[in-house]
């Protein structure tokens, strides 16, 4: 999540496997753009996303069995679905608000989920 330049929007970017792909600009991630919630709506449940861009997140960085780092190509069926839930989105704006509060200020904000 990305909000420390617009105090009224968060920005969430997103794309399968670790984020390397993500930070290198390596692939076009999934982009949500979602007006911030008030302090007492953290359970966002009414969101409002004003932009929502699928990216083509053509490739990943995975561990390996061995533990080490590779770059693979993600499968035709998933580049052009979201790699986020709904809930997932929520869980974010709600995590990131509140590092936010506690920083007192916005933050740049790296995440991971796996296995849901």
């Amino acid at each position: 999540t990305n909000s420390n330049k617009d105090k009224q929007n968060i920005i969430i970017t997103a794309s399968w496997g670790l984020g390397e792909a993500v930070v290198s600009s390596l692939v076009t991630p999934d982009t949500w753009k979602i007006e911030r919630p008030s302090n007492e709506n953290l359970s966002c449940e009414n969101l409002n996303i004003l932009t929502k861009i699928i990216g083509s997140k053509n490739i990943m960085h995975i561990y390996d069995s061995d533990g080490k780092v590779s770059l693979h190509q993600v499968e035709i069926e998933k580049r052009q679905i979201k790699c986020l839930s709904k809930k997932d989105i929520k869980k974010l704006i709600k995590i990131s608000i509140e590092i936010e509060n506690y920083f007192s200020c916005p933050q740049d904000i790296e995440f991971a989920i796996e296995n849901n």
